[in-house]
């Protein structure tokens, strides 16, 4: 069962980072190298915590502990960004691949920015994306999101989009946990988050 990392404190800094599984194929005589591109690129990201005092750091090291054998779950920060408002987003139709996504359920008029996350859940796991490009909900509430990295599995008809409040789900990096106690006893705390599929 997956681990729920708190929402509070919040991270004091988060840094994405996407982690690629494209190939570069260079030839050894002579030529243009070529970019494969291929399913699998992911997102980890690096969190920074605040420095917290032992109560409040007592439950996000307990969470952090117990997600060295499960996967940890985590809202992902979307900083300045008022993403309220979306509706009850899901795919439509199943089977779609690639890096755009049909969607419906949105509330008419919604904006996705440019730059913004978003998870789609398939058999229940979050998959994190960003997306490429604004985009607004017509009037039936559909949109089509062009989004990277591309899709990790082929979707499922209403499968949830979730813009509002994205998580990731992965495994704690580098194994191990460990913090800091200062001595004004404040606690500082610093882990990666990689998605594990």
């Amino acid at each position: 069962m997956a681990v729920q990392l708190p929402d509070w404190p919040a991270p004091a800094a988060c840094r994405p980072s996407m982690v690629s599984s494209a190939n570069h194929m260079t030839p050894t005589i002579a030529g243009p190298t070529q970019r494969i591109n291929r399913m699998g690129s992911r997102w980890s990201f690096e969190v920074e915590m605040p420095l917290m005092r032992p109560e409040d750091a007592r439950v996000w090291l307990s969470r952090l502990v117990q997600g060295q054998g499960d996967l940890c779950v985590m809202r992902v920060p979307q900083y300045d960004l008022d993403t309220n408002g979306q509706g009850t987003p899901r795919v439509k139709g199943a089977g779609q691949a690639g890096s755009s996504l049909i969607v419906d359920g949105v509330t008419p008029g919604y904006l996705v920015r440019e730059g913004q996350f978003f998870t789609v859940v398939n058999k229940g796991q979050p998959f994190v994306h960003m997306c490429t490009e604004d985009v607004t909900a017509n009037g039936d509430g559909e949109m089509t999101i062009k989004f990277g990295p591309m899709l990790r599995r082929w979707t499922d008809d209403n499968d949830l989009v979730e813009f509002a409040e994205p998580i990731a789900a992965g495994w704690i990096m580098p194994v191990g946990v460990g913090w800091s106690i200062d001595a004004a006893r404040n606690i500082g705390l610093e882990f990666s988050l990689a998605e594990s599929e």
